[in-house]
């Protein structure tokens, strides 16, 4: 029962991990956001709307940004799939459990009975 418990507390923290990525997904993308933003206003003299985001796109601190909310992305995927992967194991492993122990009850007041 001890190593589900230490189990059980490492899925919080994968959990935790996991809402940590999401921040920092968050976070990135507003930057992305901000730095779209501040080159369409730079660029704001084009003609066409298309042409403005082609200019912005082809900015280094825009790839940049993207980048980051590539990396923040990727990161929030693995952790979140691993919390998921975690939660699954710690059902599976409670129920296991409490079929086992229920059982050794069953078995503990049959044998009193039959002796």
């Amino acid at each position: 029962m001890e190593l589900y418990t230490e189990f059980v507390n490492w899925t919080g923290y994968a959990g935790y991990t996991a809402a940590e990525a999401a921040i920092a997904l968050r976070k990135a993308e507003r930057a992305l956001q901000r730095v779209s933003d501040r080159l369409t206003i730079k660029y704001k003299t084009e003609k066409t709307v298309a042409a403005t985001k082609a200019l912005v796109a082809q900015e280094e601190e825009y790839q940049d940004a993207e980048d980051a909310v590539d990396v923040a992305y990727a990161h929030h995927k693995l952790v979140e799939s691993l919390y998921t992967h975690y939660e699954k194991c710690g059902n599976t492993v409670s129920r296991e459990l409490s079929r086992r122990l229920s059982r050794n009850d069953a078995e503990r007041r049959n044998g009193k009975y039959t002796t």
